[in-house]
This record gives C-alpha cells, sequence and structure tokens, in this order.
C-alpha cells in the first residue's frame, strides 16, 4: 500500500459522509490488532500515540513497527502523534518519519500559539507532514466541574485557522477526555460551522453514544478519537486472563488483540467507515 495523508483521508471523509477513526494505540499488540482489524474491514484507521507512549518506546521504533504492520496487512492507515505540547519532541517525530501530529497549543497565550502552530506548519510541510491544531483546552470526563463560559468567539476560531493553516482541527464540541459515563451536550452547529473552513476531528469519542457518533458525522466530524475505550479493552483482556489461571502469555496476547479487533471494527461501523480504503 502506498504512504497516505492524513488530510487526503479526512477530504476523502467529508466528502463520502463518513469519519475516520483514530485509536490510541500503547504498543505493539495494540498497535497490530487496530491496523489488522482496519484491513480486514477495509477501513481507513488513524494509530495514534500519545506523547508519553512515544517517548517510552522511541518515535523511531513506532515509526518502523507501523510501518512493517501496515505493508503486513495492506492498511490505509496514518500513524499519529497525539496532544503535544512539546515543538521540538513534535519534530522529533516527524524527522523519524511520521506524517501526522497534533500540536495542543491551549497552554499558551493566543498570540504565542498562532505563532507557534504556523511555524510547526511550515515545518512540517517541508517535511512532507501535516499537523492538527487545537488551541482550546479540553479537560478530563473526572476533571473537578468548573463554570461553564462561552466558547471561543468564532471570529477568533477563524483568524486562528487563517492565520496557522492547521490540516484538520480539534474543537471544543463540549467532551471530554477519558470515558464519559454520561451523554454531553456536544455543539453540532458548532462542528458544522467549523466543517465548511477545515476538517473537524472530535476528541473525546470513547463512551459516547452511537447516535451521538452518528450525529456528529453528519454535522461534518471526520475524525473521531478513541483512547480511554482502548485501554480499558486492553486492560479488561489481562484481567480475564488472569482470572482464567492461565500461564501461556500467548493466550493473553490472542485475548487482547480479538478484542481490541472486535472494537475497532465496530466504530468503523458506527462511523461509516467500513469498506472505504483508498
Amino acid at each position: 500500500m502506498s504512504v497516505v495523508r492524513l488530510r487526503e483521508l479526512l477530504d476523502d471523509a467529508r466528502t463520502g459522509g463518513y469519519a475516520i477513526p483514530a485509536f490510541n494505540v500503547i504498543d505493539e499488540l495494540s498497535m497490530d490488532a487496530v491496523v489488522s482489524s482496519a484491513a480486514r474491514a477495509r477501513s481507513p484507521v488513524v494509530v495514534q500515540v500519545s506523547v508519553r507512549t512515544a517517548r517510552f518506546w522511541g518515535p523511531g521504533l513506532l515509526h518502523t513497527a507501523f510501518e512493517a504492520k501496515r505493508r503486513l496487512h495492506g492498511a490505509t492507515a496514518v500513524l499519529h502523534l497525539d496532544h503535544c505540547q512539546d515543538p521540538g519532541f513534535l519534530l522529533s517525530c516527524l524527522d523519524s518519519g511520521w506524517r501526522s501530529a497534533l500540536f495542543d497549543s491551549s497552554h499558551l497565550p493566543a498570540a504565542q500559539s498562532v505563532r507557534e502552530t504556523r511555524r510547526l506548519v511550515a515545518q512540517a510541510e517541508r517535511r512532507e507532514a501535516e499537523i492538527e491544531g487545537e488551541f482550546e483546552r479540553i479537560v478530563r470526563v473526572d476533571a473537578p466541574p468548573e463554570p461553564a463560559g462561552p466558547r471561543t468567539d468564532p471570529a477568533d476560531v477563524a483568524a486562528f485557522l487563517d492565520a496557522t493553516g492547521v490540516h484538520c482541527f480539534g474543537p471544543d464540541l463540549g467532551t471530554r477526555h477519558g470515558t464519559h459515563l454520561t451523554e454531553p451536550k456536544i455543539d453540532y452547529e458548532r462542528a458544522r460551522w467549523l466543517s465548511s473552513r477545515v476538517p473537524v476531528v472530535l476528541h473525546g469519542g470513547s463512551g459516547l453514544p452511537e447516535g451521538s457518533l452518528r450525529k456528529a458525522v453528519d454535522s461534518g466530524v471526520t475524525k473521531v478519537n478513541f483512547s480511554s475505550v482502548l485501554k480499558e479493552t486492553y486492560t479488561a483482556a489481562v484481567h480475564g486472563f488472569a482470572r482464567a489461571g492461565s500461564t501461556e502469555p500467548l493466550d493473553l496476547v490472542r485475548a487482547a488483540h480479538s478484542r481490541i479487533g472486535e472494537l475497532c471494527r465496530h466504530y468503523a461501523d458506527v462511523l461509516g467507515s467500513t469498506g472505504r480504503s483508498l
């Protein structure tokens, strides 16, 4: 399979009325489960890696493993660094062959956020890579309650997009990171408005009802992130292995691989990406 670009996948998803599932992997087992299940479902997929995981394994090793699995399984897949606030580490991943990364500038003052994001977009394009932008803080489900304030003025969002040239954008749509135990109030109208300007990413897909995910797709969202639900699935497989009293590690590998694969195929169906590989 030839190398594909994230923006290419997202533009195709927008035209086709579906979204690309993006799964945060932890190791080679979970990466293989995501890539192989996507290949079987003929679904494009984004293989996401947190900064903590990328530092643990190393950008070069992860890229080598990803490319080997993408070719082995014949998958339409992109390797993506998730929520990076360190420009130096982000560029080190791109220099190791990664072609996509999220620069999270939510910790920076507005003017600096624009400058740094714009600089990284230019640096990425010189490396034939792409940047997902984010400047609004998206908190965790288990974070202390905060008073609800107005979302960023649309004019300020448009100015950020115009000034930075990000290849896709993760806005605050009302979801949180972590697994939702109750349904959040998602701003579908905001997603619809943004989708006419840039590919829109929904952060915090774990635990959302299927109807909410489909409505997000109908509102123009073209990438949905799933992290916590994959980790929970992996951990449940480990607990099941321990309860069964097995002493054969391959039984654990098979169980975790199978359960993660089922999860990925489920979300490909929900988001409408099954059968959409390029």
